[in-house]
């Protein structure tokens, strides 16, 4: 998943005080070069021109955290 297609739902959730559950990355999530470690690579364009790299680093070890956060919302 591109990184910005989630925060922008994220930030659309936030504006209209909807709550917001991100389950997962998957196998693929946004990694610092140096966490790269022999994993396959993509590299993505974002919207203001920098890149970024993606690894499939697996599911477990991908996580949940989107910017240094577990969002765990939920309807009441």
């Amino acid at each position: 998943m591109h990184p910005e297609w989630l925060t922008a739902i994220r930030d659309q959730c936030v504006d209209a005080s909807i709550r917001f559950h991100f389950k997962q990355w998957g196998s693929w999530r946004p990694v610092p070069a140096h966490q790269v470690n022999g994993h396959q690579t993509k590299t993505m364009a974002l919207s203001n021109g920098e890149k970024i790299v993606v690894a499939n680093i697996g599911k477990k070890a991908a996580g949940r955290k989107l910017q240094d956060r577990t969002w765990d919302q939920f309807p009441a």
